[in-house]
């Protein structure tokens, strides 16, 4: 009888601990079917979606892709400094000692703003190194107007005491072009002290295909006409290939200045994906 009720205790524990588990697995079982069915709901939902809904949001999340890249630079002759603006010994002396020349202007233009990387040399009195500065520029008051990109100071603010003349050269982006400005300010002090601005173009670069086409070279013609760095040095022979990649140049001896300028269209699918493929066999072979 003892063994009886010793059987039927272990009996009455076991089928407890089995339904304590049972309950368990029940709610382990329920809360998995209805995370299962909250799945469902989103993915039925998501191909329920219009296709332009969701095109549009992963347009909106994905990075601004990069359209076009331009490599500017330009040259200033003695003829430049000695006849067009007329800089006197003075005023050459303070721009070797203080001025920063612009090498190359990198333009980048994004979907949603322009990137300019401007490379200069500092002047003599700071040994005569390069720097590298960055701006961006967004759509707005600054695309409409102009952005003056580099800046260089033929003297002081002060250069006499009955007239404060100040003249100085400006590289801007204004109205989708490139401008180099001669610019001369200058205070009467005799009078009432009023200010006047005169301002001359030098020379002016329209950032469009189209306009460019009179200025456009071919790839002996630019590769004999500018000195390129030897990671750059393969590029022109892709133009051959698509006209993705071109190059433009100008010269006035008259005035004393020329200046090149590498477009590279990133616009069209197939070309990017080219410049994927060529560029790393591009770096090795430099390398």
């Amino acid at each position: 009888m003892e063994i009886l009720w010793v059987g039927l205790g272990i009996s009455a524990v076991v089928g407890f601990v089995f339904y304590i588990m049972a309950s368990q697995w029940a709610r382990l079982l329920k809360s998995h079917s209805k995370a299962i069915r909250f799945l469902s709901q989103r993915i039925q939902a998501l191909e329920e979606m219009e296709d332009s809904r969701l095109s549009q949001r992963m347009d909106d999340s994905a990075p601004s892709p990069l359209e076009k890249v331009y490599i500017f630079s330009f040259r200033l002759s003695d003829r430049f400094w000695s006849e067009t603006i007329g800089a006197t010994v003075d005023q050459m002396r303070y721009v070797r000692e203080q001025g920063k020349f612009l090498g190359s202007a990198k333009i980048e233009r994004w979907r949603s703003h322009i990137t300019v990387t401007l490379t200069e040399l500092l002047p003599q009195n700071q040994s005569a190194g390069w720097q590298t500065r960055t701006l961006d520029i967004y759509p707005g008051k600054e695309v409409r107007g102009a952005a003056i990109l580099w800046e260089l100071h033929l003297e002081p603010p002060v250069n006499s005491a009955l007239l404060n003349r100040h003249q100085a050269l400006e590289l801007r982006y204004e109205d989708e072009m490139l401008v180099l400005r001669a610019r001369q300010e200058g205070i009467a002090l005799k009078t009432n002290g009023s200010a006047t601005v005169t301002e001359r173009i030098i020379f002016h670069v329209p950032l469009d295909a189209d306009l460019l086409s009179d200025y456009r070279v071919t790839e002996e013609e630019e590769v004999q006409g500018s000195e390129k760095d030897a990671s750059e040095e393969l590029a022109p022979r892709l133009a051959n290939a698509d006209s993705w990649l071109a190059f433009y140049q100008f010269q006035d001896e008259k005035l004393g200045v020329d200046w090149q300028l590498c477009l590279r269209d990133l616009v069209r699918k197939d070309a990017w994906e080219q410049w994927k493929i060529v560029e790393p066999q591009q770096a090795r072979r430099a390398g």
